[in-house]
């Protein structure tokens, strides 16, 4: 392209003169149309009570907002833009008689771009894909910050006219500036080519979104040969993480499995939705079931709007909040494990989204839809493997230890049987496989709790577009994952989620990662952890009671023996730390020096800077995200407990419940 008629300063300096009051310039009696989202849903032929069961949002509202003079929030247009499944841009009034003018041309070079850059992704013809190659680069050099712009969404099938149309009407306004007249030359032959070409037309018949698969694995370890830790084979995960990208410092945000996966459901913090305590809203009574605010959907509900077909494989829905399985999934699966391609039943040439769920730790070698270990494979040998110090070195928990390298090898081959059906169905190459565990082990120190075996996981990532072969170390949570799944989805992440996008080009690596413990079934807890690159930082709220509360491990073998020896007197002080009738209100462990975390360092005056640098960051996300765990559960919530549960439940907080 000649560019000698290029003035991209000019241009900068058109657009950088913005009105302070943005979508309102001023002044005239006639309220201006600001959207045509009435005139769109018409002509989709989506009804208003069509629109109340997807959006979740009543009549009057819906009437409300579909007003054109209605100004919406940014939120509350790509609610309507996923309703509809139409680009955001086409739901805007144009021309936008009453925009500031250099919003106007802002808005209108991002379509371009936005444009330009879905015709490079999608189309088969040389000449129509160099032009919009050098339309974006024309557009890069004039603009600071398109360059984050992404492609329209595959929200519809759409061809070459369909882009064309929008070029053309990009240009077929009165322009605001004369300094857009160096874009006229290319966008006005685009514009021909696309729609009076029929040549090639652009690969709308084709799947362009990239499946993706979530092998999300129950109460399990990162013992693994990719890991470091070759006790047991592990060559299917290990293949995986050769093909794709290894994460060696993941923490999911709970100990427990309701409360990771409702936020990472929701991308965001259990905490910060209210979604905290353990198998919450299972009474089913108004006064304790919990209901998302208005706006907030599982990514779930948000990959279906975007035209993803959604299964859960394994039929695990254990969320603290109120959903409806018809919104979340396409197919909802009732055995947990994996039982063929269910992806086979979506429609032609549709994305899909599955979520295999692997019993993992919770494996016997023995159950439904499962193979046993091969009998070529023995058993892992208890005196082969390593006991932490924080435990006895004891024959029953040698063989719990032993038993988990066998769910470890168990799970390896049924990730084996996931990736060898995508091989089969030709579908590996233009699929996204992310493999990770919810959190550690059944062992107490670890499930439950917030120690490195708890809520430290294995993550790997592979598959189209993600580096081979390669490692990161940086902190990330487990709610990244959410919201980094729906980035190569190519769907925008909602304002209130509080996941990062792993793989964004400028992707700012945490400084620090919280994890929760709050009620566990009756038990009930508040404990926040601090994960920084170093250290890890631990707030005991409640240090009225023991660390070994009632739980559901008692009376299990490993239990047993571990409180015998702690009432004969024949544990270490390393060991018995958890036994005491009450709690320190604060840990801190060097996770350097000491990866066991068997070392407080709270009253070590080499650390105090440190100590108060974590105890901050935890005070000032308490106060940012309001941590629900600060209040009080409500007494309805704790009544719905002890009737299913109140032989068990002991703590204090009962009392009221029970009317003492």
């Amino acid at each position: 392209m000649n560019n000698q008629h290029s003035n991209p300063d000019r241009i900068r300096r058109s657009l950088d003169r913005r009105t302070t009051d943005g979508f309102c310039d001023c002044g005239s009696q006639r309220q201006p149309a600001l959207h045509r989202i009435a005139s769109v849903r018409q002509q989709e032929g989506v009804s208003l009570r069509q629109l109340r069961s997807m959006m979740k949002i009543g009549l009057p509202e819906l009437r409300r907002q579909e007003r054109a003079t209605t100004d919406l929030r940014l939120s509350e247009l790509y609610r309507w833009q996923q309703a509809l499944k139409v680009p955001v841009a086409e739901l805007l009034s144009d021309p936008p008689d009453r925009l500031s003018p250099s919003l106007v041309e802002r808005t209108r070079m991002v379509r371009a771009m936005k444009t330009a850059l879905s015709i490079v992704d999608r189309c088969d013809n040389p000449e129509m894909k160099q032009l919009a190659e050098q339309l974006v680069a024309e557009l890069n050099e004039a603009i600071p910050g398109l360059e984050s712009v992404g492609a329209w969404p595959l929200v519809q099938q759409r061809n070459g006219k369909d882009f064309g149309r929008t070029l053309e009407q990009i240009i077929s306004t009165q322009l605001v500036d004369e300094s857009t007249l160096m874009f006229q030359g290319i966008l006005r032959l685009l514009v021909a080519m696309l729609i009076a070409c029929a040549v090639t037309p652009l690969q709308a018949s084709e799947q362009t979104a990239p499946n993706i698969v979530w092998i999300f694995v129950e109460d399990m370890n990162g013992w693994m040969g990719c890991y470091g830790d070759d006790t047991v084979p592990t060559p299917n995960i290990d293949r995986l993480a050769a093909r794709g990208l290894r994460f060696d410092r993941a923490y999911m945000p709970a100990g427990v499995c309701s409360a990771t996966r409702s936020a990472m459901a929701l991308g965001t913090m259990q905490t910060t939705m209210g979604v905290h305590n353990h198998r919450s809203s299972r009474q089913r009574v108004p006064e304790e079931v919990i209901y998302l605010p208005d706006g907030v959907k599982t990514f779930y509900e948000i990959l279906r709007d975007n035209g993803y077909y959604v299964y859960n494989g394994g039929g695990k829905n254990d969320f603290n909040f109120i959903w409806d399985k018809k919104d979340l999934y396409d197919f909802d699966g009732r055995r947990i494990g994996f039982h063929g391609p269910e992806w086979r039943k979506r429609a032609a040439d549709q994305p899909f989204f599955a979520q295999i769920q692997l019993r993992g730790g919770k494996n016997t070698g023995q159950f439904a839809g499962a193979k046993k270990i091969d009998n070529d494979k023995t058993h892992t040998d208890p005196a082969a493997v390593e006991v932490p110090p924080y435990y006895p070195d004891h024959e029953v928990i040698r063989k719990e230890i032993a038993h988990h390298y066998d769910c470890i090898r168990q799970t390896d081959d049924e990730v084996g049987q996931i990736i060898a059906a995508l091989e089969q169905d030709n579908l590996l190459d233009n699929t996204i496989v992310f493999f990770f565990t919810d959190h550690g082990m059944r062992l107490h120190r670890h499930k439950q709790w917030l120690y490195e075996g708890g809520i430290r996981v294995p993550v790997v990532v592979a598959g189209l577009g993600i580096p081979e072969d390669a490692s990161r170390d940086d902190l990330i949570s487990g709610i990244d994952i959410t919201t980094t799944t729906l980035a190569l989805a190519g769907v925008p992440i909602p304002d209130y989620m509080e996941g990062r996008d792993l793989f964004e080009s400028d992707h700012e690596p945490r400084e620090f990662v919280i994890s929760a413990r709050d009620r566990c079934d009756f038990t009930i807890e508040r404990v926040r952890a601090v994960t920084t690159e170093r250290y890890k930082y631990l707030r005991n709220f409640l240090t009225d009671r023991s660390f070994m509360q009632p739980q559901y491990r008692d009376g299990r073998d490993y239990m047993e023996v571990c409180r015998i020896l702690h009432e004969e007197g024949k544990l270490s002080p390393v060991q018995d730390f958890k036994w005491s009738e009450t709690r320190v209100p604060e840990e801190f462990y060097d996770l350097v020096n000491d990866p066991h975390e068997t070392v407080n360092l709270v009253d070590d005056p080499e650390f105090a800077d440190e100590l108060n640098k974590h105890r901050q960051i935890l005070q000032t996300w308490i106060e940012e995200t309001d941590d629900k765990g600060q209040y009080p559960e409500s007494i309805d919530s704790l009544r719905g407990v002890l009737k299913e549960r109140g032989d068990k439940a002991v703590n204090p907080e009962y009392d009221k419940a029970r009317g003492k």
